[in-house]
C-alpha cells in the first residue's frame, strides 16, 4: 500500500527486534537517531518526505504541517507518531507548532484507515490501537548527556512525549 521509497529499512537486532535510523535533514550534517527494539510485523516509514498537504490547504490553522516519522506494530497494536527536532531551543517558542505536526500525523492515520476500509475492504483497521506522539530534540554537542523523557502520558497530540537526546543515541520503541 505505502510506497517502497517512503518506508525505512529495519535491521535485525539482538533479541529478534529490529532497529532503522530516524534522521532530520538539517543543511548538510542529518541529525538523527536510533529506533531500536522495533517489534515483530512492524513497518516505520516518512510521512514529512512524502504525504504533501502543503500544496492542498492554507495553512491558517496548521494543518499543513505533519509528522517526521509513523511507526506502526501490527504486533502490539500500537501507532507511534514522531517528529524530530535538531535541539532543545525548538521546544519552547515553536510548540504549537510541534502539536500541529503530531495533529497532521494523526490526521494521516485515520486517512489511512480510512484507505484500507474503502480500498481494501479492511473496516476499522486501527480499531483498539494506542496512538503515541513523541517529539525528540537531537542536540549535536558532544557533551555526555542523558536522555530526559517528559510526560507520561502521549495519548492525544496535545500532550506529547519529550526525548532530549544526543546525536545518534538510542531510543526504544517501547519508550515512545
Amino acid at each position: 500500500m505505502l510506497n517502497d521509497e517512503a518506508v525505512l529499512n529495519l535491521q535485525r537486532a539482538n533479541g529478534g527486534s529490529f532497529k532503522t535510523t530516524l534522521c532530520e535533514p538539517i543543511s548538510s550534517t542529518p541529525f538523527g537517531v536510533k529506533l531500536i527494539g522495533i517489534p515483530d510485523q512492524s513497518i516505520v516509514f516518512s510521512l514529512d518526505s512524502f504525504f504533501d498537504p502543503p500544496r492542498l490547504f492554507t495553512g491558517s490553522s496548521g494543518e499543513k504541517k505533519r509528522a517526521d516519522y509513523i511507526a506502526i506494530s501490527t504486533s502490539e497494536k500500537r501507532a507511534c507518531v514522531i517528529e524530530l527536532k535538531c535541539s532543545e531551543r525548538h521546544l519552547g517558542p515553536h510548540v504549537q507548532g510541534i502539536k500541529s505536526q503530531l495533529r497532521g500525523g494523526y490526521c494521516f492515520l485515520r486517512y489511512m484507515e480510512s484507505v484500507l476500509e474503502k480500498f481494501y475492504n479492511y473496516p476499522k483497521a486501527f480499531d483498539g490501537w494506542k496512538f503515541n506522539y513523541s517529539c525528540v530534540c537531537i542536540s549535536s554537542k558532544t557533551r555526555r548527556r542523558t536522555t530526559k523523557i517528559s510526560n507520561d502520558s502521549n495519548d492525544i497530540p496535545e500532550y506529547f512525549r519529550k526525548f532530549f537526546v544526543k546525536k545518534q543515541e538510542n531510543i526504544h520503541f517501547s519508550k515512545l
